[in-house]
């Protein structure tokens, strides 16, 4: 829209400038200048965009439901700006504070005694203070759009884990300690410990409630200041269109209809304004975290897009593959039909049986996504677990070699055997120790150490890294995940599982209940038809 207003110094005497054109003297005529313009507008608004505009009207609850779109819209990102801020606060100083409290604990653990009553108390206020503090340093999950702060991230995350580890190892020593101590008088040591206890927990009470009071102070001074405003805004404009009436440019049907449609209007915007805080308090007073509530649903709705995104790639993907099947099929039937010509002594050598179990395998793993003709038969047989500790020992041996990495398997895996397809098997392997080996990598030379091995029915590939953090594990096994900061494309762990599941087998992330032989990751691999030591012991 565009308008113009012309005024001459003949006609309009009284609107003077003030010195360095800096607007008009605040005179009367300043003011009535102002109004006119202002009305015009306002007219204008209503007329042609306002809710009493026939032009608009058909259009007035599409428009509601914009607006409402657009601030949740804003509101998300609002809250998204919110969560990084507060993760970056978090971080920053729980990387300010786990390094003294490490150095703290150790000092202290190594120098722990107690000899007399008074020794109780101290150690025992040190555990509550280690462990509030502990607590302080506690981090948000990882919210989306910081990546940059990963590293830092997941160092923090380990930091306080071997914290609380020695604290708890701390704790342990100390109920040992005075389990052998014997007190002067136990009731006053209890005395003085409970002492403490009140007042450290009255004291954080205190803070509490200071820090709510304050927020209390300030939202209700900002509430009664928006209430005295919108209540003066209203009367100013109900003010106007009884100036109109007064004036003739209303008669008053128009004018009680303006009043009405006024009314309306802000009506909807005081329940939007004022909604707000009611339901914010509503919330608070049924004890509902609402912070914890929009975070989770935020992260949801990432979760779905960001699910969406996959699913469309992979919906290429598979369009591509199709695209590829024709050809696919024909360079298998190459394949098979170039083994087969070979002389047998070529034919049956380790290597050539290596090159057919590739191709086997690499078609193996299309089935799901075009029908292609697997080459030669799919052959079951017995495989042994040196066979299969042989294979990935060759298969990764300079790789091993260049990272001082441990590779070994215990008798009673070398020994078992299990009725399979290699195909089948030996990519399930070949997947789990090259994540292995790249997570080992990471943790010192010296400790680098990757384990083949038999828990109860199941065998188990064990490490020495750093493990999968507990937020992680519910997730390792869905298509596109990884934590890979290089060479990760998420589908190893979703494609070894379900080519093991193909088969009627499983595969499985250490439990809680597990004792796994090294403290880093461990994955578990059932087998339908399997044979342990003991088992082919008694059948010969």
């Amino acid at each position: 829209m565009f308008g113009r207003i012309a005024l001459t110094r003949r006609s309009n005497p009284n609107l003077r400038d003030k010195a360095g054109r800096e607007g008009f003297i605040d005179n009367v005529a300043a003011k009535t200048f102002r109004a006119v313009v202002e009305n015009i507008l306002e007219q204008s608004a209503r007329r042609y965009f306002g809710s009493a505009s026939d032009i608009r009207t058909p259009r007035l609850e599409e428009i509601r439901e914009s607006n409402r779109a657009g601030r949740a819209k804003e509101e998300a990102k609002k809250l998204r700006e919110r969560e990084r801020k507060l993760f970056q606060a978090e971080l920053d100083a729980a990387e300010a504070l786990l390094p003294g409290l490490r150095e703290e604990v150790a000092q202290a653990s190594e120098t722990l005694a107690i000899q007399d009553d008074a020794d109780i108390a101290k150690a025992a206020e040190r555990l509550s203070d280690w462990r509030e503090r502990l607590a302080e340093a506690e981090l948000r999950p990882q919210p989306s759009g910081t990546a940059r702060l990963n590293k830092r991230y997941q160092a923090a995350r380990s930091s306080a884990k071997s914290i609380a580890m020695s604290i708890a190892e701390f704790d342990n020593v100390f109920r040992e300690r005075i389990e052998e101590f014997e007190a002067a008088d136990p009731a006053a040591v209890l005395e003085r410990q409970t002492e403490a206890a009140v007042s450290a927990v009255r004291k954080q009470v205190q803070a509490f409630q200071s820090d709510i009071e304050a927020m209390q102070r300030e939202q209700y001074g900002g509430v009664r200041e928006l209430a005295l405003m919108r209540l003066d805004e209203f009367r100013r404009e109900t003010a106007a269109i009884a100036a109109n009436l007064q004036t003739g440019n209303f008669d008053l049907a128009k004018s009680v209809e303006a009043v009405r449609l006024l009314r309306d209007r802000w009506t909807v915007e005081n329940r939007r304004l004022f909604g707000t805080y009611l339901s914010a308090l509503g919330a608070v007073k049924d004890e509902i975290d609402l912070e914890t509530l929009a975070s989770a649903q935020s992260e949801e709705l990432r979760e779905a897009a960001s699910e969406l995104d996959r699913l469309t790639a992979l919906a290429q993907l598979g369009i591509d593959v199709e695209i590829a099947a024709h050809d696919l099929a024909d360079f298998d039937e190459m394949a098979t039909s170039g083994i087969a010509a070979l002389p047998e002594s070529i034919r049956n050598s380790e290597a050539v049986r290596d090159i057919r179990l590739g191709i086997e395998g690499l078609t193996d793993q299309l089935r799901f996504l075009s029908p292609l003709r697997l080459s030669g038969d799919k052959v079951q047989r017995w495989i042994e677990g040196r066979e299969i500790e042989d294979f990935v020992r060759r298969f990764f041996a300079p790789t091993l070699a260049r990272a001082g990495i441990d590779f070994s398997a215990t008798p009673a895996f070398e020994v078992v055997q299990l009725y399979e397809r290699p195909a089948r098997v030996f990519p399930v392997f070949l997947n789990l120790v090259n994540n292995a080996i790249y997570w080992v990598s990471t943790a010192p030379r010296s400790t680098r150490s990757i384990l083949l091995d038999v828990a109860g029915d199941e065998l188990l590939v064990s490490d020495s890294g750093p493990g999968v953090e507990e937020e992680d594990r519910e997730h390792i096994f869905n298509l596109f995940f990884t934590r890979k900061k290089r060479s990760g494309r998420g589908v190893g762990l979703y494609l070894a599982r379900s080519n093991l599941a193909a088969g009627g087998h499983s595969l499985r992330y250490v439990g809680d209940d597990d004792e796994p032989p090294l403290e880093g990751a461990t994955f578990y691999l059932g087998f339908n038809n399997i044979r342990m030591a003991e088992d082919i012991g008694g059948d010969g």
